[in-house]
């Protein structure tokens, strides 16, 4: 699946233009699909000049290796008064006519001080690459130069007529935007307009020209609007107010642009929706289908609600095609920005459903003021969610206000993986309440599993108060923001106090970093057995330290690892293992790599679990992990005496394995790297009237059959007492 393949103009000279005369008036353009340059040659490209509300000209151009170049000393271009303008080029490739950019114009603005010059040239135009909204006196300035100076190809009256008759056909010029005035809208709001706004979107579509135009005023539509391959343009986000009295005021699908619209959704049924990508529709065939949106922009809107409303939703994206579930679908590839909403019961809901994707969407400078029960929500109300991925929260502000619901949550996040959150803040103006959770991490019905919903990214940001949720989810996810109310990094607000702060450093390894060297020096030692292998031998290379093991004639080795003592305790505690293997192997043709947990009780019997989720990782080349995570909380560990961790490498005869890494923890982890504070292991060493007689004696409580040597351990006798030292592994 490719995101942000856009067809764009990018300038390849400065971008002002001020040597009246000289080749600075002809700038190279490029034009490209997505990252890519297009490789066209067409002698036949033409590029539509425009103002902000008609059509002006076109000029003729070349594009070649998709470059071309457009001479601003043009006669018409010339000619403009000073103000923004806009351009287009249309070229053919393969019989197919394309437009760059596809989303919006690429603007140009000509100064004041470039109005007169010899030869009747502008000097200076400057190229910007952001629509900059046009001014107010830029209408009169274009109609005065449309009425007195600009000529048709053909049938011209003069410099003082009217323009002439364009086109071969002689069709006269047409403005690319269809006013919805025209269409017999009402701006006073007093009548419905919903369908003068059905007819301009439709001919706006059948026409080519794609573009409805919203003057100032209040405009009242009582049935849903469809959006798909159409732009949808405001005179002004303050000025041009859309009141919706429906369930869903607009449906958004593939190509749709809404720019500079007011909408409010007060007057709607609790439950409405004010933009929902991603819509259901009776196909040719009479079929309910779904529609997917993609590469949709919103920008510049304002959503305006009532504070009671508790289920509206701002902007909804729906993900679900449920008739046909081997086909991707979905909503992915759009751009949402500058949106202002208030009082709204729910900001923004990415609803992963069935057999859909909501992956790679960008939400940008999004202002939520007063809002009910989410501000932004990750979820997922379907059984079959194929994904809610890699999608972009940048700069998005939640304010809580008075009126907003006890328990609501500015963010929550209950679905997906890989979303990643950067400079979101919350605010708090309930008036001294705490109960407003500004962030919350949880599971849903897509997502039941708490491992699903990980590697979500909240950074840079900032929170008025605790972290809610479900804490194994939380450990799953980075979450590094400031907080307010305790005016430092928060730590975890629950029933589980997670050691450390949000950014990571809570995931301690609880297993000594040299367990596996010790196996070979000091194996009677161990915590650690090694069984089946042809050989096990200690070595070193330019990564680590490794235990070197070549496999036998069994084609299985089974490193065992039991864990006891203090670090027992803290896994019952918690009643959850991460654990994880680091290991090199150039061969990975029929090999394999499981994990199982063997629970040992003290009435000697035992208990086999699998994990309940693995993650394996390719760290670089040849350098493997293999992470299993495992819940107790459904399992008796009542009289365990200790736990034993399995790895099964089965491979061919003859197959060498380098093992670098042993890692636990009692939260979970899905990557190794997350296990940032090390365990560098430790020895006993005490004064003792007595030369011990058993590990007991050392405070060492070993599993049954290691035996008791004095010959392992260093002990020196002063006077009457001994001073013994002996290494241990955890």
């Amino acid at each position: 699946m490719n995101y942000g393949q856009y067809k764009v103009v990018s300038l390849k000279t400065p971008s002002l233009i001020n040597k009246g005369g000289d080749t600075q008036l002809k700038p190279r353009f490029q034009l490209q699909n997505g990252y890519d340059y297009a490789n066209i040659n067409d002698e036949n490209s033409v590029i539509s000049v425009r103002n902000d509300t008609s059509f002006l000209f076109d000029v003729k151009t070349t594009v070649t290796n998709g470059e071309f170049v457009l001479d601003f000393s043009n006669e018409n271009i010339a000619s403009l008064p000073s103000g923004l303008y806009k351009f287009q080029i249309t070229t053919t490739i393969d019989s197919q006519v394309l437009k760059y950019p596809d989303v919006d114009f690429v603007p140009f603005t000509i100064t004041e001080d470039g109005r007169v010059q010899p030869n009747g040239l502008v000097p200076q135009i400057t190229l910007d690459s952001v629509v900059t909204k046009v001014n107010e006196d830029i209408d009169e300035k274009v109609n005065k130069y449309l009425a007195t100076v600009a000529k048709g190809d053909k049938g011209n009256k003069g410099d003082k007529g009217d323009p002439g008759i364009d086109g071969k056909d002689g069709i006269s010029p047409k403005s690319q935007y269809l006013s919805i005035v025209d269409y017999g809208a009402d701006p006073t709001g007093v009548n419905d307009s919903t369908d003068a706004f059905k007819k301009s979107i439709s001919d706006a579509q059948s026409s080519g020209r794609l573009a409805v135009y919203v003057p100032s005023g209040t405009y009242l539509i009582s049935n849903t609007l469809r959006l798909v391959e159409v732009h949808l343009i405001g005179e002004s986000m303050s000025r041009s107010k859309i009141k919706s009295t429906a369930s869903i005021a607009f449906e958004v699908g593939m190509f749709a642009t809404i720019d500079n619209i007011k909408l409010d959704i007060s007057a709607a049924p609790d439950g409405a929706k004010g933009f929902q990508l991603g819509f259901y529709y009776l196909n040719q065939q009479g079929l309910t289908t779904y529609h997917s949106a993609h590469y949709v922009h919103i920008n510049n809107v304002i959503i305006d609600d009532d504070k009671s409303h508790y289920s509206t939703v701002g902007i909804y994206a729906r993900s679900d095609y449920s008739q046909t579930p081997n086909e991707i679908h979905g909503i992915w590839g759009n751009n949402i920005s500058n949106v202002f909403m208030f009082d709204i019961g729910n900001g923004i809901i990415l609803d992963s459903r069935d057999y859909g994707w909501i992956n790679g969407n960008k939400f940008e400078n999004i202002l939520v003021v007063g809002f009910q029960t989410f501000g932004v929500s990750l979820q997922s109300t379907g059984d079959n969610p194929l994904g809610l991925q890699h999608n972009l929260f940048n700069g998005v502000e939640v304010e809580a206000l008075p009126q907003t619901s006890v328990g609501a949550k500015a963010f929550s996040i209950t679905a997906g993986e890989f979303n990643f959150f950067n400079g979101c803040t919350t605010w708090d103006d309930t008036g001294g309440r705490s109960d407003v959770q500004p962030l919350y991490f949880g599971t849903s019905v897509g997502y039941p599993n708490y491992w699903d919903i990980q590697s979500n990214n909240f950074v840079n940001g900032k929170l008025e108060n605790f972290v809610y949720g479900d804490w194994r989810v939380i450990s799953l996810n980075k979450i590094d923001v400031y907080n307010v109310y305790n005016n430092k990094r928060p730590l975890l607000y629950s029933n589980h106090l997670i050691e450390g702060n949000y950014n990571n450093s809570n995931k301690k390894n609880m297993i000594a970093t040299d367990a596996l060297n010790n196996y070979v020096t000091m194996p009677e030692l161990s915590a650690i057995s090694i069984n089946g292998a042809g050989s096990v031998t200690n070595n070193i290379d330019n990564v680590s330290t490794y235990v070197d093991i070549v496999t036998s004639g069994t084609e299985n080795v089974t490193l065992l690892h039991n864990i006891f003592d203090n670090v027992l305790n803290e896994l019952l505690t918690k009643k959850l293992i991460s654990y994880s293997i680091e290991f090199n192997e150039v061969d990975r043709s029929n090999t394999t790599v499981s994990q199982m947990i063997h629970i040992y009780k003290t009435d000697g019997s035992k208990v086999d679990l699998a994990p309940d989720v693995v993650f394996p990782e390719a760290m670089s080349e040849n350098e493997y992990v293999y992470n299993g995570i495992k819940d107790f909380s459904s399992t008796d560990l009542t009289n365990v005496a200790y736990i034993q961790m399995e790895t099964v490498f089965s491979a061919p005869n003859g197959r060498e394995f380098k093992l670098r890494g042993i890692k636990a923890a009692n939260v979970p982890v899905n990557h190794y790297i997350s296990y940032v504070k090390e365990n560098k292991g430790k020895s006993i060493t005490k004064s003792m009237p007595n030369k011990p007689n058993s590990w007991a004696d050392l405070g060492i409580y070993l599993p049954s059959g290691i035996n008791f040597d004095d010959n392992l351990l260093d002990y020196k006798q002063v006077g009457s007492k001994y001073y013994v030292s002996t290494p241990v592994s955890v």
